[in-house]
């Protein structure tokens, strides 16, 4: 896989960050919530799992596992229209921080900016 790291500060100041991921054998890209160390990840992974989130996969923690909820930036998508695809994944990375951001704004209001 590939993948960069965005800092948005809302997350930033949780220590956690947003990756674009591209997964080669899945052939797809993906958004992911993660965190900067695994004692984050876990305390963050609880916090979504004991809220009852369902909005994007919650991921469970493990060896080798960064993201604590992935999403899908979906299917068929042209790689020789790179605007399009951008457009896609910025788009697709724009609603995942929106939610992310209202989750924690509720659920870990202590944390904020």
């Amino acid at each position: 896989m590939t993948c960069f790291a965005l800092f948005p500060p809302a997350l930033k100041s949780r220590d956690l960050k947003l990756a674009v991921v591209f997964d080669y054998e899945a052939f797809e890209f993906e958004v992911w919530l993660a965190a900067r160390n695994r004692k984050v990840q876990r305390r963050y992974w609880e916090l979504f799992r004991d809220s009852g989130w369902s909005r994007y996969r919650l991921v469970e923690p493990s060896t080798g596992v960064d993201a604590i909820v992935e999403h899908s930036v979906g299917s068929g998508f042209e790689l020789d229209d790179p605007e399009a695809l951008t457009a896609k994944i910025e788009l697709t990375l724009a609603a995942f921080l929106v939610e992310l951001e209202r989750f924690l704004e509720t659920h870990d209001p202590g944390q904020a900016v």
